[in-house]
């Protein structure tokens, strides 16, 4: 499965996780106006989801956590879209690609190196 649109379902943090587990391939969750409250549990698990692009989560308790979207970017570095907008401005993704870069030029120079 690429998308699921659950939003307006009374969802919380348990049945984030069962989702998780059931769809691991998700390019697109549209979770919005549920009842997901805990930041931290929510990322633990949404983070399992390497393909996820489009995270949808406004109207959820979560939102109003101190920081929201910049917890989110931290820990959702691929993301594309969150809540409707471009999760990164153009300015952090150029400077993303350029971490990357680096990245990989001291991987090629130490490939026992780990971060």
């Amino acid at each position: 499965m690429i998308h699921v649109g659950l939003a307006y379902n009374n969802l919380t943090n348990a049945t984030l996780a069962v989702l998780v587990r059931n769809f691991p391939n998700l390019f697109c969750a549209d979770l919005q106006f549920n009842h997901v409250c805990d930041l931290n549990s929510a990322l633990v698990q949404v983070s399992k989801l390497a393909d996820l692009k489009m995270l949808y989560l406004a109207g959820n308790p979560l939102t109003l956590s101190y920081r929201y979207r910049e917890i989110v970017k931290q820990n959702l570095i691929d993301l594309r879209f969150l809540d409707g907008t471009p999760a990164f401005t153009e300015a952090e993704e150029n400077l993303k690609k350029k971490l990357r870069k680096k990245f990989v030029k001291q991987q090629q120079h130490n490939p026992g190196l780990v971060f």
